[in-house]
């Protein structure tokens, strides 16, 4: 139920290329700007005689001019990330926890499916208890 997370994210790798780009400055978010919460770095990368613009997904310890190293895709190069673990997969690993969570709640937890129930699972899902 999780995969189709990580396949998607894996094709998108597969398919980018890589890049440097440069740090330009840290943007503020209106979300919890007072508490630091909604920093990110902006970031400029050429491709070809055109120069692109997009903001992380994170705050990064990065300093303005610094240089960075993204991907992207290549027939969308506003879709480009900061080419390091957490930027490209903490958004896929933190869509496929709530699930899991989810599902190890409903399994573990007996007063909300009581243990001898059969789920069967048809064109009308019910439960069966014996």
């Amino acid at each position: 139920m999780i995969w189709p997370f990580y396949v998607q994210k894996s094709i998108w790798l597969i398919k980018s290329r890589k890049a440097v780009g440069q740090m330009l400055f840290t943007g503020h978010g209106n979300f919890g700007s007072v508490l630091g919460l909604s920093e990110y770095p902006v970031i400029r990368f050429a491709i070809g005689r055109d120069t692109q613009y997009f903001n992380g997904n994170m705050k990064l310890d990065l300093k303005p001019g610094q240089p960075v190293s993204i991907r992207y895709p290549p027939g969308n190069p506003s879709e480009a990330k900061v080419n390091a673990f957490v930027c490209l997969w903490g958004d896929s690993i933190a869509y496929s926890l709530l699930p899991t969570l989810v599902l190890f709640v409903l399994y573990f937890h007996p007063g909300i499916i009581p243990r001898k129930t059969h789920i069967v699972l048809g064109r009308k899902p019910f439960f069966h208890m014996e």
